[in-house]
């Protein structure tokens, strides 16, 4: 199994490019699986406490195993990923043998804000979003992709290559 961390900040465009990576994968015999790792701890009001992180990881202890076993071949899981922590919850979730790909989004400041205060859906920008997207942005992966001025099928594609689908 082949496990792709795709990161970046809010708004950067990481469903939307897991979403095209789904429809590029329909063409081919690969087996792959979405999950976005932030929606298995959603909840409100935001606490970030270790109650609600147990939580998470055990989500995650329930999906990826299950994956693999369902013959997954490609597990992308999307989050913010802005520390190595948050990765560290879904590799430690992996089958030992599973292969670990980064991808980070990065998207520059004024084309983030763009994207977050056109989008109804979402709060205004606050402090707590402009940590995650520096966070986002300085977290070291094996691959960076500028999503600033890139539509979101031509990033799709550009993953696509790298990960060899479809």
């Amino acid at each position: 199994m082949r496990i792709v961390l795709i990161g970046g900040a809010p708004g950067v465009g990481k469903s939307t490019v897991a979403r095209l990576l789904l429809g590029i994968a329909s063409g081919g015999s690969t087996l792959v699986q979405w999950v976005d790792v932030d929606g298995l701890w959603r909840h409100s009001p935001r606490r970030d406490d270790a109650a609600l992180t147990r939580m998470r990881d055990a989500n995650l202890a329930a999906v990826v195993p299950s994956a693999a076993d369902a013959g997954v071949e490609v597990l992308i899981a999307t989050a913010v990923y802005s520390s190595e922590d948050e990765r560290r919850a879904v590799t430690a979730a992996a089958p030992a043998d599973a292969e670990i790909t980064t991808i980070q989004l990065h998207v520059d400041l004024e084309a983030w804000h763009d994207r977050i205060d056109s989008d109804a859906d979402r709060p205004p920008v606050d402090e707590a979003f402009r940590r995650q997207h520096e966070g986002a942005q300085s977290i070291a992966a094996d691959h960076v992709l500028d999503t600033s001025d890139v539509e979101a099928e031509d990033v799709a594609s550009a993953i696509a290559l790298i990960l060899e689908l479809g």
